[in-house]
């Protein structure tokens, strides 16, 4: 019982530390964004860049993939304390692994819907504290910046508890989620992925630069490796297989 209560203890502080890094990381962006984009759609952008057809910018890119890593990390983290760090075992004595994964899936959609959620609304709240204009200067609109930062962010948030999900599946193990972010920043990295091979960053704000085809066209990608994901942990964790 004290190891499960000092880790429910440390998974609470990782919580109060994330959220504090976003508040204050997206206060002090938001207050020195540049005078070119001191806009509504100008701070999305340029706080959510991240990755891009021309190029990235390291610390933007790293941003980005943090943002969204660490709130999965954290959800499988409090995961597996409440199995007291038995999930894999726990999945397979389960009387059904469809009952099971759709319960888990419930949780993982809501934890994806509140997560882009408040993401949007608090930067959509500090512009307004900016009193930044809602004029547009670009080749791009707000609403074309919010559906890619809300549709395609919450794809790409699934996508990773799914990725996630599947690491468990094969390490059997949930102490390596730091090790599982860094695999995934680095094989994020445009000298790895300038193809989209490995579905890491997406919904970088980068992308829609290239007209709103790509966000769309991102969308479709994005739906295409959640089903391969679904497929991957099905076949994985399907009773036969476990037998």
């Amino acid at each position: 019982m004290g190891e499960i209560k000092e880790m429910i203890q440390k998974n609470f502080l990782t919580n109060r530390l994330y959220i504090l890094f976003v508040l204050t990381t997206l206060f002090i962006q938001t207050y020195n964004v540049s005078k070119d984009y001191q806009t509504i759609t100008g701070s999305f952008y340029e706080q959510f860049y991240g990755l891009s057809k021309e190029g990235y910018n390291l610390y933007s890119y790293l941003f980005v993939t943090i943002i969204f890593l660490f709130p999965v990390a954290i959800f499988f983290n409090s995961l597996f304390i409440a199995s007291k760090g038995d999930i894999y075992y726990q999945l397979i004595r389960f009387s059904s692994f469809k009952l099971w994964f759709y319960q888990l899936l419930r949780r993982i959609l809501c934890h994806s819907f509140l997560t882009i959620s408040i993401l949007f609304i608090y930067t959509f709240l500090l512009t307004l504290l900016f009193e930044f204009p809602f004029t547009e200067h670009f080749n791009f609109n707000f609403y074309e910046i919010s559906y890619h930062f809300l549709v395609n962010g919450f794809l790409q948030l699934l996508v990773y508890h799914l990725l996630f999900i599947i690491f468990i599946c094969i390490t059997k193990r949930t102490e390596l989620i730091l090790l599982n972010i860094g695999i995934l920043v680095v094989l994020g990295l445009p000298l790895f992925n300038s193809d989209w091979i490995f579905p890491i960053a997406l919904n970088s704000l980068g992308y829609i630069t290239g007209g709103f085809h790509q966000p769309i066209h991102i969308t479709l990608v994005l739906l295409i490796y959640i089903i391969v994901e679904l497929l991957i942990i099905n076949l994985v964790l399907s009773r036969k297989l476990l037998s």
